[in-house]
């Protein structure tokens, strides 16, 4: 069971539009509309329809990491490794980066003078 992370506006939600113009813009993403697997059991391959799938593929070749946008938010689930991808989403898209438990990942919290 993983963990999700959610880059978002919370007064201003991310378009489709403007995630999609991001992922066209981005040589190391590809636009998807369906995420599709394999059952590693009975090799039957399933397809789960989305609205605009960001498929990041690693530096290292080492798979691929989902950005899932929907209804204004991209979803992923909790990789080390593409935690530093989706502060950079973030920055570029001028949202946070949150945790499930509403932490804030991304922008860092400003000190207290």
């Amino acid at each position: 069971m993983g963990y999700s992370l959610f880059i978002g506006r919370p007064d201003n939600p991310i378009s489709q539009e403007e995630w999609e113009a991001w992922i066209n813009d981005a040589p190391d993403f590809t636009l998807s509309r369906e995420w599709r697997g394999t059952n590693p059991k009975t090799g039957e391959v399933i397809a789960i329809p989305c609205d605009a799938l960001g498929m990041w593929v690693r530096p290292d070749g080492d798979g691929a990491v989902a950005f899932d946008y929907s209804e204004g938010r991209i979803t992923l689930r909790s990789d080390v490794n593409a935690m530093d991808k989706a502060k950079q989403i973030a920055e570029a898209l001028g949202a946070q980066l949150t945790g499930e438990e509403g932490e804030i990942y991304f922008p860092p919290p400003k000190a207290e003078s």
